[in-house]
């Protein structure tokens, strides 16, 4: 058996093709390839040699590109534009959470209420990791994890054309229970969301109290 043989007998996504047609209920991995002078331009910090040297091996650029590739495509839902608020929601969780964006992201990205993104989730569900506070997971909710983190698709993929395919294929009732979902959790949680440029697994705050990069690059 050669190397590359080998190495898709290893690969447990290898039978996956960015032509398979997204199946609700079903895991749908990304495939996404990351586009790294958009990642550098949001994400600057992650860049830098001294953080990329400390940081936690979930807040990387390796990381995300593992979300991208690895991460479960779900429907994401923009519920507020100042502040920009997205509702991203779990299918394995039956949950929402809300990731927060500066304003100005979404202004130069045309990003209205409603704007449908994609989002790849992975989560987290073993060892001593607690759950997000704000996740409220639902009646068919998948009781081995305890967390997720999704990242925006639309905001790094380099292949956007792709990236508008696999959200045609997504089902009208699931982009209208995130919706749903989104302003629940609005509701049940006033004022509060995950910093979108930031840990993906970190807790919810405080919507005054969350600080984006002053270096972050937004018009991209």
């Amino acid at each position: 058996m050669g190397l590359m043989e080998q190495i898709e007998k290893l690969n447990p996504y290898g039978h996956f093709k960015k032509e398979d047609v997204f199946q609700p209920g079903t895991f749908n991995p990304g495939l996404f390839e990351v586009d790294m002078g958009k990642l550098k331009k949001l994400r600057p910090e992650i860049f830098q040699p001294i953080r990329f040297a400390m940081a936690s091996n979930l807040d990387s650029k390796g990381y995300i590109q593992v979300q991208m590739n690895d991460g479960d495509i779900q429907t994401a839902v923009v519920v507020s534009q100042d502040p920009l608020l997205v509702a991203c929601r779990s299918e394995d969780m039956d949950a929402v959470v809300l990731q927060c964006y500066p304003a100005a992201l979404g202004q130069a990205r045309g990003w209205k209420l409603g704007t449908r993104l994609l989002i790849c989730c992975t989560y987290n569900g073993y060892g001593p990791l607690r759950k997000n506070k704000d996740i409220d997971p639902g009646p068919h909710a998948n009781p081995k994890f305890k967390s997720f983190g999704p990242v925006i698709a639309d905001l790094y993929a380099a292949d956007t054309a792709y990236l508008e395919r696999k959200k045609s294929e997504i089902p009208e009732v699931m982009w209208q229970m995130t919706w749903d979902m989104g302003k629940a959790y609005m509701e049940a949680h006033p004022g509060m969301a995950h910093n979108g440029l930031a840990l993906s697994f970190r807790d919810a705050e405080p919507i005054e109290k969350i600080r984006f990069n002053p270096k972050a690059v937004l018009d991209v």
